[in-house]
């Protein structure tokens, strides 16, 4: 097989993200009673094919490259995938490294230009990340990762998305996240901290998106990260929010850095940093449900955080507490659940 120039190569997942998968039919695909693509792959593809190479990579063991180029045909799709590769051409199988590295040799594009595409996160995304691949986790059900930690780069629920989600600046991986909070000094207790808001931003985000609205779980997630990283070195005149915000548009991390500076208890209360974006909200309001690395109420929170910094302004809790309510029951009602309720949600999706 040529080599290829183009500077980008996306690696699609074959069952589930490219076609659907029929638990009653069984064998090779092409042979089944009826065929069908993914919801949008159709559109994603047609739109990607002029700017990106398009490849198939899969796991199937019932069929074998030619098998799948017949299914594949059978719902128009065969035009758009350069070549496909299955045990047969790469002799391993996802997550093993030997699946990505034989696709970067036979397609001659390194692993800095591979993108990977699928629906199983221990396999397709596990694997490409450990190939030192990008990784797009197409999440239909919108349930969040193991671990609440998302690894990957981009996160899709609706696959005629995914050419506008490829056009988005990137945003850091979840260990570069770490190694600049390291890099400002962060303790272990800060570390499990934002660690600990991230997994529930990263939560909430994906019971919002369930929702219908439009909400991007990593960039909630990597703002949950950020959201403190000038708090344990920051000799600024700025509060540690606008520190850090300063701090990340300094290293072209605009949306981040609008999250960290949107964090801050008081910010409710002045209209220039209130949070606005649905990552600002969800960030914000996770931050106001840890309390000493513990999952609590706003309520324990509050106050928690009144005893550590001697906030003695009555007047301003007041009027601040209610806003923190009020946000509290916007999520709470597109989510359907009471305060309570999502509290025992995000405790169970910490523990799973």
């Amino acid at each position: 097989m040529s080599a290829f120039i183009k500077t980008e190569a996306l690696v699609f997942d074959w069952g589930n993200t490219v076609m659907k998968e029929f638990a009653e039919f069984h064998g090779a695909m092409v042979d089944w009673p009826r065929v069908e693509a993914v919801p949008g792959v159709a559109q994603a593809l047609k739109e990607l094919q002029p700017r990106v190479h398009l490849f198939l990579g899969t796991n199937a063991q019932n069929s074998g490259a030619g098998q799948i180029n017949r299914a594949l045909k059978r719902v128009n799709l065969e035009e758009f995938f350069e070549a496909i590769f299955t045990f047969n051409e790469t002799r391993a199988r996802k997550p093993e490294i030997g699946f990505y590295r034989a696709i970067e040799q036979l397609t001659g594009c390194s692993s800095s230009h591979m993108v990977m595409i699928g629906d199983l996160y221990d396999k397709d995304i596990c694997g490409a990340k450990q190939a030192g691949w990008k990784a797009v986790w197409y999440n239909r059900g919108c349930a969040p990762c193991t671990g609440c930690m998302p690894m990957h780069d981009i996160e899709i629920c609706d696959m005629k998305t995914l050419p506008a989600a490829l056009k988005e600046p990137a945003l850091p991986g979840a260990e570069t996240c770490l190694l600049w909070m390291q890099q400002n000094g962060a303790s272990a207790h800060l570390l499990i901290h934002v660690q600990l808001v991230a997994a529930i931003a990263y939560q909430l985000s994906e019971l919002i998106r369930a929702s219908g609205r439009s909400v991007n779980p990593i960039l909630a997630h990597r703002g949950g990260l950020l959201h403190d990283v000038a708090k344990a070195n920051n000799t600024s005149d700025l509060d540690h929010g606008q520190a850090g915000s300063k701090m990340l548009e300094q290293l072209g991390e605009h949306a981040l850095a609008k999250i960290a500076d949107h964090h801050m208890l008081f910010a409710l209360l002045d209209e220039t940093r209130a949070p606005t974006t649905w990552e600002e909200k969800v960030v914000y309001y996770s931050d106001k449900l840890v309390e000493k690395n513990e999952v609590v109420s706003v309520d324990e929170r509050l106050a928690g955080l009144q005893e550590r910094y001697s906030i003695n302004s009555n007047v301003m809790m007041d009027e601040l507490t209610p806003r923190i309510k009020a946000l509290e029951a916007e999520i709470c009602g597109i989510v359907g659940a009471t305060p309570d309720e999502l509290l025992g949600r995000l405790r169970k999706g910490l523990r799973s």
